[in-house]
C-alpha cells in the first residue's frame, strides 16, 4: 500500500472518531424509486431513436442505457453507450459499472470500466452497525480520492464532498427529493468556479414532465411527452423535446421482472 493511501486512510481515522457520535438510525433508500421505477424489477433497457432530429456534427448522443437490480431493489450494474452520431457504424464509448454488497445487504464496492480501458474502483467505509456508508476511497491508475458522504433520514443521498491525497477540496454534490424520494434537484461543483444545477418537475403521474440545467454558461431545457406505460405504470416509451434542438427522440425502455 503506498504513501498516499496510508495519510487518506489515518485521515479517515480520526474522522470516524470525531463523527462516531452521529445518529445511525436511518433507512436504507432501495435503487428502484430513484429512476422513477414500480415494481419488482430486475433489468431496465433504454433505447434511443433520433430519426426525427437534424444530423449534427460531432454530436455525440446516449446510444443505450441498461441498468440491473438485485431482489431488494438495489442496483447491480449500469451500462452507458455513447454513439457519434456522424459515424454510426463506429464502435460506441461506453461506461460500466459492478456494484457488490456484503453479508449484511450494504453497498460494499462499485467498480467502472471506461472505453479508454481505466478502471476506477470505490471502497465504501461504514461506522460499526451503520448501513450506511460516511466514506469510499476512490482508487484508480491515475489518482486516489475520497468520497464523504451525508443521508437524510429516509437513507437518501443528499451530499458528497470530495478531496484528494492532499486533502484538498475538488467537488462537492448536493440533492434534494420529494416525498416519494424522487430527485428535485442536484447541483455538482467542481473547483471555486464551475457548477452545474439540474431541476426537475413532475407530473401528476409521477413522472419527469420538465429537467432543466442550469450552468455558468446559461440554461437549457428538457421536456417530456409520455406515450405508453405497462402493467406496473412505469413508462416504456416517451418523447424527448430540446429547447437547443429542432425534432424530439424517441426513448423507449424494455423493462423485466423478477
Amino acid at each position: 500500500m503506498n504513501h498516499n493511501v496510508l495519510k487518506i486512510i489515518s485521515i479517515l481515522l480520526i474522522l470516524f472518531i470525531l463523527t462516531a457520535c452521529e445518529n445511525s438510525d436511518q433507512q436504507v433508500a432501495i435503487d428502484t424509486p430513484y429512476y422513477g421505477l414500480k415494481g419488482p424489477v430486475k433489468s431496465v433497457s433504454h433505447s434511443f431513436d433520433y430519426s426525427n432530429v437534424p444530423s449534427n456534427k460531432d454530436n455525440f448522443a446516449k446510444g443505450r442505457i441498461e441498468l440491473d437490480f438485485n431482489t431488494t431493489g438495489k442496483l447491480t450494474r449500469t451500462l452507458h453507450q455513447y454513439t457519434n452520431l456522424e459515424k454510426p457504424d463506429t464502435p460506441p464509448d461506453a461506461s460500466q459499472s459492478n456494484y457488490t454488497y456484503d453479508v449484511k445487504g450494504r453497498l460494499y464496492e462499485r467498480t467502472s470500466n471506461y472505453g479508454s480501458g481505466s478502471t476506477q474502483k470505490l471502497k465504501y467505509l461504514y461506522k460499526k452497525d451503520a448501513l450506511l456508508p460516511y466514506a469510499a476511497l476512490m482508487i484508480s491508475e491515475y489518482d486516489s480520492q475520497m468520497h464523504f458522504y451525508k443521508h437524510d433520514a429516509k437513507g437518501n443521498l443528499v451530499e458528497v464532498n470530495s478531496v484528494n491525497k492532499r486533502f484538498e477540496h475538488l467537488s462537492s454534490y448536493t440533492a434534494k427529493y420529494n416525498s416519494n424520494d424522487r430527485p428535485l434537484e442536484y447541483t455538482n461543483r467542481f473547483g471555486e468556479d464551475y457548477r452545474t444545477t439540474f431541476s426537475l418537475e413532475y407530473n401528476d403521474k409521477g413522472f419527469v414532465k420538465k429537467e432543466i440545467e442550469s450552468t455558468n454558461k446559461g440554461k437549457s431545457v428538457l421536456t417530456y411527452e409520455y406515450l405508453k406505460m405497462d402493467s406496473y405504470n412505469n413508462w416504456i416509451s416517451r418523447k424527448v423535446f430540446s429547447d437547443e434542438k429542432n425534432g424530439y427522440v424517441i426513448e423507449k425502455r424494455d423493462i423485466i421482472y423478477y
